[in-house]
């Protein structure tokens, strides 16, 4: 094995270690935003829930007379 022949792996181990972390840290950027937005979307469910629930404990003779 030449000194050509050496570079020319060691380059090619860098591009694919280069690629695996590009790789690697998108999806660690993409896992972040999903569980940002579904803890997002689960206040939001929860609050919904909340404002429900407060209505129907407030008035409970309309919650009875809707059934």
């Amino acid at each position: 094995m030449n000194v050509d022949t050496a570079q020319a792996i060691i380059a090619l181990a860098a591009f694919f270690v280069t690629f695996a972390a590009a790789i690697l840290s998108g999806m660690k950027w993409i896992f972040a935003r999903m569980e940002h937005r579904m803890e997002r979307r689960f206040a939001e469910s929860e609050a919904r829930w909340n404002a429900r629930f407060a209505r129907g404990e407030s008035s409970p003779a309309q919650t009875f007379a809707r059934s």
